[in-house]
């Protein structure tokens, strides 16, 4: 993610990047990057690096921000993402989700 960029609105979320199903950790956090990279950023970074868990993004798009969470369940991460976002922010929704494992 480009903490400085990041763009988040009702249809599109930019400099970001997810990857999944890879053959090593460096190949992964490589694809993630090059997804954040391709919006016109060139300082994304790795935020955090999980095996096996599923991942939810909340946005709000009146804040400009994002929260996201990892979980073994695809609902807890939902939830907590949302109760994340909804902590600090308004308009909160969760706009991404999805299980990463193997």
């Amino acid at each position: 993610m480009d903490k400085k960029k990041l763009l988040v609105t009702d249809k599109e979320m930019k400099f970001i990047g997810v990857s999944r199903k890879h053959k090593s950790m460096k190949e992964a956090q490589k694809a993630a990057l090059d997804m954040c990279e391709s919006d016109g950023s060139s300082n994304c970074e790795i935020i955090e690096t999980v095996i096996n868990q599923c991942l939810a993004i909340s946005i709000s798009p009146e804040a400009n921000k994002l929260a996201y969470s990892f979980n073994a369940n695809m609902q807890l991460s939902i939830d907590d993402s949302l109760r994340k976002c909804k902590h600090q922010y308004q308009g909160c929704k969760t706009v991404f989700s999805d299980c990463f494992n193997d």
